[in-house]
């Protein structure tokens, strides 16, 4: 950024006028409707569209168009419109007085707005009509004089309309529970759906699912129907599946007249509706028709429903057959296709064998297959033989996966090992395949089946620690299938035989029962988890005493994320596990945990404060301000009860430093040590903030203050960054190391230890011991993303780029999920100059973790790098959608607009994400400079006065009022414009050319 009025180290943009508290709503935007016969009509005001609802004008069929967007969208996309078209679905037409008023966004201004004016024409101004043909064979009638559906009509009826128009992907949204706090919240806000419609709509969408007529799809008479009680409202046991399934949005596809057969079905691996229902949701993001002409899409959709209908069946055995009927009747429908080889019907063919618990058939469909090194194949055999094998009492043969077969999958791949690491007796490998288990996956039911196994069957003194396992495991035992939580609940009813109580060992045996029905949800006699029987009380006690003193260790970090998903009143679980999951940078997951945090306890400030941390980790700004309001009002309650709060100060210091807004973050941070001067939190903040500046001696004596007023996890991570500013700084290194060996050799499983050792090491100047240290670290944790990423560190240090390059495409083997291995690949390419590689890294980054901040402004500049146009503002459009709270990005992108003579495209990047910058003086400035450009003197006058009205010191705005001024023959003004310009910046690169003009006038 080459101007003077930029500051090019922020990303948000916050400094100055964005922390006011002051707000200026925006006007709506105009509406264009297109409807079912693809006529085009608007544009209309959000008032008028509301009207053209209630008066049953339109169906929800529509697709709307919002001025300055450049896609159509479903008009149900919208939440406003979609409530009022529930609310007419139950109510019928509502009174006038009750029609929804019609809301603005707020934002965080105090200048007056600047209005951009609108580079496009409205369309037809007519009121939309249509005519659709009605119910009754022949007869027409206006558009809306039929009842408003939420949901597509039969196939039958739809047949004139997928005449008219492509296929139409409508979504609908099951939401059980409010707000997603369980599964993957990527993508847009999900909608609200009325208490009722979650249970109701979910599976009458199933009904409608897949539908034969001819050679499609014909309609099911059977209903499927939940009541309100589904899922046990108030069971602690259903509350995992509750919350996988909670947001998740069901579309309905139809069958195109054509299939491609798929070589690979790329299933998803492992077993656990958190992983059927994150499939699921990703194959509603597939938008490209052709995805669908693939065998492999609708191979997914009826694996992940049939699953899901399997865990379903615990509470509600017919519900759950229902779903799974409809996946049969898919799948019948692809062998009728004839585009499934043999291994691939045998598959489908053993699942639905496993989900009755028929094993042996289940084994011997597979059997053929045994030497197949496709990974679904190997996953499902080596999972049913190993289910097989407890529903035998622990008899029998498991048959694993062959070497050779690469699941390139975490879960599959951690699965897979601790089985075998069991059934060998290798208490090492078993033991470390458990450390990485419950760092990346603490919700798998396999991890705590297994290692309670591991202290019943394999150790003599371990039936206290198998009880405790066995207990914990059953909180995430719901996501499993029926027939495989029968054989949870059957382990641990034999384990109790031996070694457990007489009242637990006969709820257990009383639960398994009612199980085995398929009866949870009407049954009253059902014992829950945290009962007297069944109690967590001990586990959570011991695990918190222990947070209190010091840091967890994976293991009792994963029982808390277990233990918090079915204990209410569990705030305190979900602040220690959040607050870990921040310290190491998961972002995604520490979001995740703070938001069911504040929902629980609305009134935590520290849930609130984690939950800023945790977005504004993600530089989701805007989502970060939501929770620092909240905090705010906490602050002031506690300041009107005489209660002295820091609150404020240190979270805004904290949002700001994440910023890169240092010199406000250090005015907040001082005010809160002020207020409260053993708040070891704000001093840690503020020593990573001197890290981050490189002023290592300020940051060790903050880290210093951190650690001596902080408490557990936070003393110890303030004593980490005290040791590396010391080492950074270079004060005393070899004491520093010395000291970290001495701690990591009293706790050889810390991998934070480990790698603050490495760290260490590589900063002291000692790269190849650094390299030596964690390269034998990685042969301890083999499987440790952590490790891998670091050692790919070292090695870039080392510019040894190929060794690092390898290392993190291992790395991503650990976690494909992480977008970080892609970004520091990209990274090197980007270093080499070699932009289309690194751009296409960053792409994949991107795509990997949409919340990863950063992957597509990297990406943007990579292709701009490479003069690669439009796929470099392609990357910019997706970066500003991701996060349009951050300024930085919009001004980047204008001014690559302008760079490669694109003026036109300016307004309308401020039009289409946000008005929230349009009154900052940099964002003027570039909508300046670009109606200049198009010669739009009106509107460029107006903005460069705008922004001298805000800031009289910008240059740059002196330089456009002296064009306009010239073009306007008006040679004084544009002289006193040019000549200020010149004081303000006498070493401009236009600076001869500008003395030519004054002195020519």
């Amino acid at each position: 950024m080459s101007n003077q009025d930029e500051d090019s180290g922020t990303r948000t943009g916050l400094a100055g006028s964005l922390f006011d508290k002051t707000r200026t709503s925006i006007s709506d935007k105009k509406i264009q409707i297109r409807m079912v016969s693809r006529k085009v009509y608007g544009p209309y005001t959000r008032t008028e569209v509301v009207g053209f609802i209630v008066t049953k004008r339109l169906t929800g069929e529509e697709e709307i168009l919002f001025e300055g967007d450049s896609d159509w969208k479903p008009i149900s996309s919208d939440l406003e419109f979609f409530d009022l078209f529930q609310k007419m679905l139950v109510q019928g037409t509502p009174e006038t007085a009750n029609l929804p008023e019609i809301k603005t966004q707020n934002t965080r201004v105090t200048r007056p707005t600047a209005v951009i004016p609108s580079t496009k024409k409205p369309s037809i101004q007519t009121p939309p009509k249509d005519k659709k043909v009605s119910e009754k064979k022949g007869e027409t009638q206006p558009l809306g004089s039929q009842r408003v559906s939420s949901r597509p009509a039969s196939s039958a009826n739809n047949q004139k309309s997928q005449k008219e128009n492509p296929p139409n992907w409508q979504s609908n949204t099951l939401n059980p529970a409010g707000p997603l706090v369980g599964g993957n919240q990527r993508g847009s806000e999900k909608r609200k759906i009325p208490p009722l419609y979650w249970a109701v709509g979910f599976f009458a969408l199933a009904g409608t699912f897949f539908l034969f007529s001819g050679n499609g799809f014909k309609g099911s008479s059977k209903t499927v129907n939940l009541g309100p009680g589904f899922f046990l409202a108030n069971s602690n046991y259903a509350k995992p599946l509750k919350l996988a399934l909670q947001g998740l949005n069901f579309d309905l596809p139809v069958f195109p007249q054509s299939l491609e057969p798929s070589a690979e079905l790329d299933l998803p691996l492992g077993f656990s509706a958190e992983i059927w229902t994150q499939d699921l949701e990703s194959l509603n993001e597939k938008n490209d028709p052709k995805d669908r002409l693939k065998s492999s899409y609708w191979a997914r959709w009826i694996w992940n429903s049939m699953w899901i209908g399997a865990a379903i069946q615990s509470f509600d055995f017919q519900q759950g057959s229902a779903l799974i009927g409809r996946a049969k009747t898919a799948f019948d429908f692809l062998l009728a296709k004839n585009i499934l080889d043999s291994e691939q019907v045998a598959l489908f063919g053993a699942s639905f064998l496993a989900i009755e618990a028929k094993w042996d058939e289940a084994l011997l469909k597979l059997k053929p297959h045994l030497e197949s090194q496709r990974k679904e194949t190997a996953m499902l055999l080596e999972e049913i033989s190993w289910q097989n094998f407890w529903s035998k009492g622990g008899k029998g043969e498991v048959l694993l996966v062959k070497e050779g077969v690469d699941f390139n999958d975490s879960v599959a791949e951690s699965s897979h090992n601790l089985k075998k690491a069991f059934l060998r007796r290798d208490a090492k490998k078993f033991n470390d395949w458990v450390l990485q288990t419950a760092q990346n996956h603490p919700t798998l039911p396999l991890l705590w089946f297994a290692t309670a196994q591991t202290n019943w069957r394999l150790k003599s003194d371990g039936a206290q620690l198998a009880f405790r396992l066995f207990l914990t495991g059953l909180g995430t035992s719901s996501l499993l299938p029926k027939s495989f939580q029968d054989v949870y609940w059957m382990e641990f009813a034999s384990f109790l035989e031996t070694f457990g109580r007489f009242s637990t060992a006969k709820a257990v045996v009383q639960n398994l029962e009612i199980l085995r029905r398929g009866q949870i949800n009407p049954s009253k006699n059902w014992v829950d988890l945290g009962s007297t029987d069944l109690n967590f009380s001990e586990i959570t006690e011991e695990i918190k005493k222990k947070a209190s003193s010091g840091p967890l260790g994976p293991r009792e970090t994963a029982t808390l994320v277990v233990l918090s998903l079915v204990l209410d009143g569990a705030s305190d679980l979900l602040l220690i596990a959040g607050q870990a999951a921040a310290f190491e940078g998961q972002w995604f997951r520490a979001e995740n945990y703070f938001e069911r945090l504040v929902k629980s306890d609305p009134k935590s400030v520290d849930g609130w404060g984690g939950l800023l941390w945790a977005r504004a980790g993600q530089f989701s700004f805007d989502k970060a301000f939501e929770a620092y309001d909240e905090i705010e009002k906490l602050s002031r309650t506690k300041q009107a009860g005489n209660t002295v709060s820091n609150d404020s100060e240190k979270f805004l210091g904290l949002l700001q430093k994440m910023g890169r807004e240092y010199d406000e973050a250090e005015k907040n941070f001082r005010a809160a040590i002020k207020l409260k001067p053993n708040d070891g939190w704000s001093h840690y903040f503020l020593a990573e903030m001197y890290r981050e500046k490189e002023k290592f001696i300020d940051c060790i004596k903050a880290a210093n203050l951190g650690r001596v007023h902080g408490r557990a996890e936070l003393a110890f991570r303030a004593d980490l960054l005290f040791y590396d500013c010391r080492v950074r700084g270079k004060v005393d290194i070899k004491s520093a190391i010395a000291d970290l060996r001495r701690r990591l050799k009293a706790d050889p499983e810390n991998i934070s230890l480990i790698l603050a050792v490495g760290s260490a090491l590589a900063h002291g100047d000692q790269l190849n011991d650094a390299i030596g240290f964690v390269g034998d670290q990685v042969l301890v944790f083999p499987r440790s993303f952590e490790l891998r990423m670091l050692l790919g560190d070292l090695y870039t240090k080392k510019r040894d780029l190929d060794r690092a390059v390898l290392f993190f495409t291992r790395a991503s083997k650990d976690n494909p999920t992480s977008a970080l291995p892609s970004m520091k690949i990209g990274k090197i390419f980007y270093d080499q100059s070699k932009f289309i590689e690194a751009a296409r890294n960053f792409e994949g980054a991107a795509i990997s973790e949409p919340t990863y901040p950063e992957a597509w402004l990297w990406a943007a500049r990579s292709y701009a790098k490479g003069s690669k146009a439009a796929p470099a503002i392609q990357a910019y459009l997706r970066e500003i959608e991701e996060r349009p709270a951050v300024l930085a990005t919009f001004i980047e992108a204008a001014e690559y607009l302008l760079s490669v003579n694109a003026p036109q495209e300016v307004p309308k990047l401020f039009q289409k994400f946000t008005s929230t910058f349009q009154d900052d003086p940099r964002v003027l400035t570039r909508l300046a400079q670009a109606y200049l450009a198009l010669k739009d003197f009106e509107n460029a006058e107006r903005m460069a006065k705008t922004v001298l009205a805000t800031n009289p010191n910008i240059a740059e705005a002196y330089r456009v009022l002296g064009y306009v001024f010239e073009n306007q023959a008006q040679y004084e003004n544009a002289r006193s414009y040019f000549e200020k310009y010149l004081q303000l910046l006498p070493q401009a690169g236009d600076a001869a050319e500008i003395q030519s003009k004054l002195s020519r006038f």
